[in-house]
């Protein structure tokens, strides 16, 4: 399946993309939970049962973070610096608590 964007000339400026290291872990984490979402992804998932239990169990503990939801602050800006994961945790790191639960809907 292909997604095809169809932007006109003028607004080409408009539009931006970005990497996020820090968000492919979350999304990683999302098919580890959810599995069924993902049948593409069932190889790496059986191959992660190796998993330590102790490291199963803090994945399950934080699971309500990228289950179905997935915080803003995860999502990298597009027309901000690209960073690689180190920096990005500082990013998180330095992000006021009073952010991470705000609603989008207010």
């Amino acid at each position: 399946m292909a997604t095809v964007f169809r932007v006109p000339a003028a607004g080409a400026e408009l539009v931006g993309f970005s990497y996020s290291p820090s968000m492919e872990a979350v999304l990683s984490l999302h098919v580890l939970v959810e599995p069924k979402h993902h049948p593409v992804q069932h190889g790496w998932v059986w191959a992660m049962r190796r998993l330590s239990p102790a490291l199963k169990r803090e994945i399950d503990v934080f699971a309500f973070a990228f289950r179905s939801y997935f915080p803003e602050f995860f999502f990298a800006s597009p027309t901000g610096e690209l960073l690689d994961f180190e920096s990005e945790l500082g990013r998180l790191r330095s992000t006021p608590p009073w952010y991470a639960w705000r609603s989008p809907f207010r």
